[in-house]
């Protein structure tokens, strides 16, 4: 835990840790005490690392690269029914 705090900072992690900071207080501020909980969740996915503020919401994995495709050759049996 204290290195998923404490590592990784970046950009993002601070820009949700102001963004957080600044809706909790205008919630205070204004008395919407609900909106408080949205501010400090935005607070703490930057200070703990988790959600979009690790970049994994903006993460796609590169395709697989295609496998070779081989030749398959198949043989037609027959098979005599006489009746």
């Amino acid at each position: 835990m204290k290195n998923r705090i404490l590592k990784g900072w970046n950009f993002r992690r601070v820009l949700y840790i102001a963004m957080g900071a600044f809706i909790t207080g205008q919630a205070i501020l204004t008395q919407q005490y609900f909106i408080v909980l949205f501010g400090l969740y935005f607070a703490s996915m930057g200070v703990f690392n988790f959600g979009c503020a690790s970049g994994v919401c903006a993460y796609v994995p590169p395709p697989r690269p295609k496998e070779a495709k081989q030749d398959v050759e198949y043989e037609l049996i027959a098979e005599d029914r006489k009746g």
